[in-house]
């Protein structure tokens, strides 16, 4: 706040003016507050100065929100400050209610029409180009159906709506479907002009998923600010030379690995290698379908040496071996019907990929490694019957040979329940 002192004079010194005015004259000090200086000016608490301001649409929607919502900080436009995005769940209404900063605000990306962007608690964007979009899927009813697709472009604070596709389509092919644009009729060659070029042409590896999914749950003011102090960080590009990847421990590089600054190998049954890392996935995220947790450190190809473990809710274990400056990885998960995990029988480590979640059968397959992540040992245990139906007769096997229900029990306790 600018402080204007105004000099209030007792009287004015006049030619001729008596010995006893000339007195030393009080000065007083008035605070004169100018229109755009209505406050005092706050101190930033954050190296990113949008988070001040994203700390106030957070806290308001957070007193709108009965069970809280999801928040996630991304980079939309090209500009130096984070975009926020706001999801209160996952339904097929729900969409991210976007802000970005410009001037020293939190500017609201709302537009007529668009209070909020996005469907089932998703939407896509290409960082810092300024695209996002997202599709919605309008009334079914008997006869046919109605989708949408919308894409927008945000560029100095401003959002344009590049598109508004809609095509209604009907099952009986004697009734042609409808294609429009901004609420006004078009061609199909149109639709599918504008549809390639503002999704199509958009399709890459930068083309991100932003779900209700992926972001910071936040159902209180103390998660607020961890929110806002967890992403005050920029992040800092890590390069390591040869050497220095040579010279780390097994920690220091799967630590790496995790952290992105780091490439790791994949080799195949037929002994080829491919390179291998973990984009796609994020570390203790709340996506089931690409969150991966850090398990404890497991032998599992008998070498006497630790291998390294990231879990996958939804596919099992991650295997990776670390050491001479190279990260490979042994074993992973390859599907609902290849879960994967380890076990200890015969003195030794296996791991197993198991089908336990599909009718009619339940079936392990498990392969024993040497230090020089070969192969050298395989078995499989399982039992399945003829139409997939739980409550029919079940064949029991044993390294593909029929056994008894007897005896696949004992070796499923054999190694399994150890």
């Amino acid at each position: 706040m600018k402080k204007i002192i105004v000099l209030a004079l007792a009287a004015m010194m006049l030619m001729g003016c008596k010995k006893e005015e000339s007195e030393p004259i009080e000065m007083k000090e008035e605070v004169v507050t100018e229109a755009n200086e209505d406050a005092v000016e706050k101190e930033s608490r954050y190296a990113h100065e949008e988070l001040d301001a994203y700390s106030e649409v957070l806290s308001e929607h957070l007193k709108d929100t009965k069970d809280g919502f999801s928040a996630t900080l991304i980079n939309i436009d090209d500009d130096d400050y984070y975009e926020l995005a706001m999801f209160d769940g996952d339904a097929k209404a729900d969409g991210a209610y976007l802000y970005t900063y410009k001037d020293g605000e939190a500017i609201d990306m709302a537009t007529d029409g668009f209070p909020f962007y996005g469907s089932y608690g998703q939407l896509n964007y290409v960082p810092n180009s300024g695209y996002f979009s997202y599709d919605y899927d309008g009334a079914s009813v008997d006869d046919g159906g109605d989708f949408m697709f919308f894409a927008f472009s945000l560029k100095d604070g401003k959002v344009e709506n590049l598109c508004s596709l809609e095509r209604v389509f009907y099952y009986d092919d004697s009734i042609a479907d409808v294609f429009s644009n901004n609420n006004k009729e078009i061609s199909e060659s149109e639709y599918n002009e504008l549809y390639q070029k503002y999704w199509y042409d958009y399709i890459s590896d930068d083309l991100k998923d932003l779900s209700y999914y992926n972001g910071y749950m936040i159902t209180s003011e103390d998660e607020i600010e961890a929110f806002l102090s967890e992403n005050d960080v920029d992040e800092i590009e890590v390069s390591y030379s040869d050497e220095d990847i040579k010279a780390m421990s097994p920690d220091e590089l799967f630590e790496a690995f995790c952290n992105g600054d780091v490439e790791g190998q994949y080799i195949d049954e037929n002994g080829d290698s491919y390179p291998y890392n973990l984009d796609g996935y994020e570390i203790d995220g709340y996506d089931v379908n690409n969150s991966l947790t850090v398990g404890e450190p497991v032998d599992v190809d008998n070498d006497g040496e630790l291998e390294y473990e990231l879990i996958s809710p939804m596919y099992g274990s991650m295997f990776f071996d670390c050491k001479d400056g190279t990260v490979t990885l042994i074993a992973q998960g390859e599907g609902t019907a290849a879960i994967c995990s380890c076990t200890t029988y015969d003195g030794a480590t296996w791991i197993v990929h198991r089908d336990t979640t599909h009718a009619g059968r339940r079936m392990y397959f498990l392969d024993k490694y040497n230090g020089d992540l070969q192969i050298v040992d395989s078995i499989n245990l399982y039992w399945e019957t003829e139409d997939y139906n739980e409550d029919s007769p079940k064949t029991y096997y044993f390294n593909d040979q029929v056994i008894t229900e007897e005896e696949y029990n004992s070796y499923y306790q054999a190694i399994f329940e150890y």
